[in-house]
């Protein structure tokens, strides 16, 4: 398990991580010296079945934020807590907070790990920190640089795939873990998204910076798309485009500025088991983390519980490494690199836990219908009406979730049979990326 006492603040510099303070991330080493994220004020907390009941008495003391909702399955899990008196302080090196609460709940008897900040591909290499033990990376930028989109307008594809409408042909269901889908008047507001589902609990916070079920352009109201804005819409659109007939959920896991946490996922996830009992056959997580020591225990009981009903496909990450990176290096999940016109893409991720690879350079795909992104410095004003071009690993994994979806369609059967019958014979295959879906 990993030790939250064996952390040490990152002792690089700082100048550009201003962003990270202030979305509550702090930089840390393990003993081995590789670097990761995780929140400086909040922990997680393991449990068994049979320590529920003390867990919540324990978490329920005044003072104390539980992080998600408190309902966990039969045989135990994990929750995420926060002790609101703390503060996190200025400059984003301490996580004495996240130490002093690890302490104190450690001595009522719980279990307690690092609360691990998961991002959306692209985010954290605006923070100066590649090397040879990065922890992310964005294509096409080069820090330090000021917190935007790499997100560019784009128009509509030449052609795009209608539904089927098979019949006798069960529609697969498609979960997307992600920043949420943009809406309007309680529909999705791109007109090709009509295969999305709204549900009756969909999650829109009005404080900026949480995760939330709604994908917001800008949440911080500077007239600015904020850097991770529309990835969750655009996600979908990729599904649809490569599956038309998926039924696509959303659970918000990642604010618009691409952070989530251990205490997100976990929240997402029990929300959308509670919305579908009977589970989604694909589930998309386009997110990623390098873990402390990589220990994985708490992303690999989440993980699990998908896995019982579900084919998870995840993506590799940005930072031309290959060090393992999760949940896409997870043991029966898809990790997903990106292609580029030469075979990998520079900035895509690789090695043996990686299982297959699709193009992930200027893919196109829905995005805000109506949004003006007026950018410091920058001469003119991007306008975005309904599509957009990214690049990164996080567009090629919905590619190769849609594919299993449209297999599944087809094909009958459950998805891990539809992922079977893809990967089956003498298929073209990359060193270290995996088979090739183009």
């Amino acid at each position: 398990m990993a030790d939250i006492d064996d952390l040490r603040p990152y002792d690089g510099p700082l100048e550009e991580l201003a962003g990270l303070t202030r979305r509550r991330i702090a930089v840390v080493k393990d003993p081995a010296g590789r670097t990761s994220l995780v929140r400086p004020d909040s922990v997680i907390v393991e449990f068994a079945g049979d320590e529920a009941d003390h867990v919540a008495a324990v978490l329920g003391q005044p003072g104390m934020e539980v992080l998600g909702r408190f309902q966990p399955p039969a045989g135990g899990g994990a929750v995420g807590a926060r002790d609101l008196s703390v503060d996190v302080g200025p400059d984003g090196r301490s996580i004495d907070p996240a130490r002093r609460l690890a302490s104190q709940l450690r001595g009522a008897g719980l279990r307690v790990q690092p609360n691990h900040v998961f991002l959306a591909d692209g985010v954290a290499g605006h923070f100066g920190l590649l090397g040879a033990h990065a922890i992310g990376g964005t294509p096409g930028v080069s820090p330090p640089v000021e917190l935007a989109s790499t997100a560019r307008p784009a128009v509509a594809p030449r052609r795009l795939a209608t539904r089927l409408d098979l019949r006798g042909h069960r529609r697969p269901h498609v979960l997307v873990l992600d920043t949420g889908l943009r809406t309007k008047d309680g529909r999705p507001e791109h007109e090709e998204l009509t295969n999305c589902a709204i549900h009756a609990d969909w999650l829109n916070r009005a404080d900026t910076g949480r995760f939330d079920d709604e994908d917001e352009a800008d949440d911080d109201h500077r007239g600015q798309l904020d850097v991770q804005a529309g990835h969750g819409t655009f996600i979908s659109g990729l599904v649809r485009q490569r599956c038309p007939d998926a039924v696509v959920h959303h659970s918000g896991v990642l604010t618009s500025y691409g952070d989530g946490d251990h205490a997100s996922i976990t929240h997402a996830i029990d929300r959308a088991l509670r919305r579908r009992p009977e589970g989604y056959d694909v589930v998309v997580m386009a997110l990623g983390t390098y873990a402390v020591g990589d220990d994985v225990t708490v992303m690999g009981q989440l993980v699990d519980r998908l896995l019982r009903q579900s084919v998870v496909v995840a993506s590799a990450g940005n930072d031309a490494t290959s060090r393992p990176y999760y949940p896409a290096a997870l043991p029966g999940v898809i990790g997903v690199g990106a292609l580029g016109q030469a075979g990998r893409a520079a900035f895509s991720n690789f090695g043996p836990w990686i299982d297959a690879c699709a193009p992930g350079i200027d893919v196109v795909s829905t995005f805000f219908c109506d949004f003006d992104d007026h950018r410091p410095g920058q001469r003119g004003v991007d306008r975005y009406r309904g599509w957009a071009a990214w690049s990164g690993t996080s567009f090629a994994a919905p590619h190769v979730g849609a594919a299993i979806a449209q297999e599944l369609y087809l094909g009958g059967g459950t998805a891990a049979d539809a992922w079977s019958r893809l990967t089956a014979g003498a298929r073209f295959r990359l060193p270290e990326l995996g088979q090739v879906f183009n």
